[in-house]
């Protein structure tokens, strides 16, 4: 079982400490660490990032794969995937004010196919009308297409799973072969969680958080250690 970051600076790493899917962050404005040699060693990336970062995704071994900032998907090479451009989410791609959405990306591997990846993204506030219609998609990448350097495959590209979303996201890992993407609704006080496993991703029924804080556009998500709590800010 492989789980992986939404880079944000606090989802995961201490349930990833025997495997090396998290080595490489790549976050900001074309910035890149490398966590494969102790100290860190810096590298260049193509991302553009106001916030919310990028996923980076690694094998077991620590051998990048292909990172995105939820508008683009580059490979391990700093290239664009062919079928790599045109992704819907992680606020705007204009220059001076890219992605913009607090927690914008994640990636999972395929529990079916350890070639695919789902690339989950979510808008940013400043992209939806006042009524808050944000959407979370997903996009599936192949790492067997393009001769082993990935690419996005062909009709699942910003596939929408739910609207109305704040920019709060989270991958948790479940008690056994599956895991769980949980998000938030950004005008009521209602959790939505998608199971993800061997058959794919189905959502699961709402569940309430109670007493609804204000300013639920912007913020983090996150789980504790033990997957058995999650917070919210704002």
């Amino acid at each position: 079982m492989k789980y992986i970051l939404l880079f944000s600076g606090i989802l995961l790493p201490l349930l990833l400490q025997a495997q090396k899917e998290n080595n490489y962050w790549a976050f900001g404005h074309n910035a890149g660490h490398n966590f494969n040699q102790n100290p860190p060693t810096v590298f260049p990336t193509e991302l553009q990032s106001w916030e919310g970062g990028s996923v980076f995704f690694s094998d077991a071994y620590g051998n990048k794969l292909f990172y995105s900032n939820g508008n683009t998907v580059w490979d391990a090479g700093n290239n664009i995937m062919p079928n790599g451009t045109g992704l819907l989410g992680n606020g705007p791609a204009s220059p001076g004010f890219p992605c913009s959405s607090a927690q914008g990306t994640v990636a999972a591997q395929s529990i079916s196919d350890p070639d695919q990846y789902y690339l989950f993204t979510l808008d940013a506030v400043e992209d939806v009308p006042p009524s808050g219609m944000g959407k979370l998609r997903y996009s599936v990448i192949d790492m067997s297409l393009n001769g082993g350097m990935g690419d996005i495959v062909a009709g699942q590209k910003n596939i929408v799973l739910e609207d109305c979303l704040c920019e709060k996201m989270v991958l948790i890992p479940g008690d056994g072969c599956h895991y769980w993407l949980v998000v938030h609704h950004v005008a009521q006080p209602v959790y939505y969680a998608f199971r993800i496993d061997a058959g794919g991703i189905d959502p699961v029924p709402v569940t309430s958080t109670g007493i609804l804080p204000g300013m639920m556009g912007i913020g983090m998500i996150t789980v504790s250690p033990d997957t058995r709590r999650i917070t919210l800010s704002h």
